[in-house]
């Protein structure tokens, strides 16, 4: 019984591991066979009728529906997705987390259950998933935090399974400016933290990149030591001939934000030059021809004088009621993903915050 059992499992699961392209990773082992207590010279369980029984207990309490042939861990990953602090029931990216089994004759509801290495940075809501009725997989959601990384341990009948995740903090570009009315070079990209935790910015990197797609991005400064965002507040890095109040400062020896089109993002440590790199934090592109960017890149046709571009507070903002109107101390936390539907115009106005500046609360809607 037991070479029957271990030949179906290895064909199954040789078979789930083609379809998912080799991209998870996999762990095999002989299911539990309860029923073996008289294959020495019964003939083999005789048919298999009631064989396993459920497991006869061994999965620790977790119902296997049926009482069948059971059900075995088989995936778990994809490892080294990303989340978002504060998360609460969040999911990963670039790809959602999923659990796999296994079934045989089985077909009822099944528990996983999960652990985590330092669950402030990354943890399964309740320490458990449940895989439903007749499913072989399910989506695992996320509780954090804080940010870092960690190891979560998939647990389920006697087999394990572990994936990576690192946690990135929740920051948004909440304003950008190309230039001023009397000085091109006078630009500025400020920050703003959406969330009641305090960030790090050691080691963060801001990067401007041209409409010349065959170029990289290039870096304009990477945060010192010292540097970190508070909640609900604001972070000013000021770029060639921008003056003080800043945070930070940025001179560049080859050249400066366009006034016509580009794309700047801020990146996490170890973030590299291309496009589309994983540790970017957020990036904002304006003007035709932007690359890289979040959606469609912000629409600065009607921006005849540059003050600057501005996140929204809340899906109904405008520039009126950003610029001194009931959204104004409404924070920057509105992010569709689509850079041209989350920020407003500021012609020839413009409003940057720094570190000193007032807490403001996000104006959710």
């Amino acid at each position: 019984m037991r070479a029957r059992w271990t030949g179906v499992v290895a064909l199954l699961a040789l078979a789930a591991f083609a379809a998912g392209g080799g991209c998870e990773q996999v762990v095999q082992w002989e299911p539990p066979d309860n029923g073996d207590a008289g294959d020495a010279g019964d003939g083999g369980d005789a048919g298999g009728g009631g064989q396993d029984a459920g497991d006869g207990g061994d999965d620790g309490g977790v119902n296997l529906g049926d009482g069948g042939t059971g059900a075995w861990l088989f995936s778990f990953g994809p490892d080294g997705q990303y989340l978002r602090a504060p998360a609460d029931g969040g999911a990963t990216y670039p790809n959602p987390l999923i659990v796999r089994i296994l079934r045989g004759g089985e077909s009822g509801p099944v528990q996983v259950n999960f652990s985590s290495a330092d669950a402030s940075v990354a943890a399964v809501p309740g320490g458990s998933v449940l895989i439903p009725m007749g499913m072989v997989t399910a989506n695992v959601p996320l509780n954090s935090t804080t940010v870092g990384s960690t190891v979560l341990t998939a647990r389920f009948d006697g087999g394990q399974l572990q994936a990576m995740v690192q946690v990135l903090p929740r920051i948004v570009i909440s304003e950008v400016a190309a230039k001023t009315i009397a000085d091109d070079n006078n630009e500025y990209v400020e920050l703003y933290n959406p969330t009641p935790l305090d960030f790090s910015l050691n080691g963060y990197e801001l990067q401007y990149h041209s409409t010349n797609n065959m170029a990289q991005y290039l870096s304009a400064v990477t945060l010192g030591s010292s540097k970190h965002i508070a909640p609900f507040s604001f972070f000013l890095i000021g770029i060639n001939g921008h003056m003080p109040p800043e945070d930070a400062h940025s001179t560049w020896s080859t050249g400066a934000l366009s006034a016509t089109a580009g794309t700047v993002r801020l990146c996490a440590p170890g973030a590299g030059l291309d496009y589309a790199d994983p540790l970017t934090i957020d990036s904002v592109g304006w003007g035709s021809g932007a690359l890289d960017n979040e959606g469609a890149a912000v629409d600065i046709t009607l921006l005849a004088t540059w003050g600057s571009i501005e996140r929204k507070a809340k899906a109904s903002s405008t520039a009126s009621t950003m610029n001194g109107g009931v959204d104004d101390k409404g924070g920057n936390a509105y992010d569709t993903g689509d850079n041209n539907r989350d920020f407003v115009l500021r012609i020839a106005a413009q409003d940057p915050q720094t570190s000193l500046s007032l807490q403001e609360l996000p104006d959710g809607g």
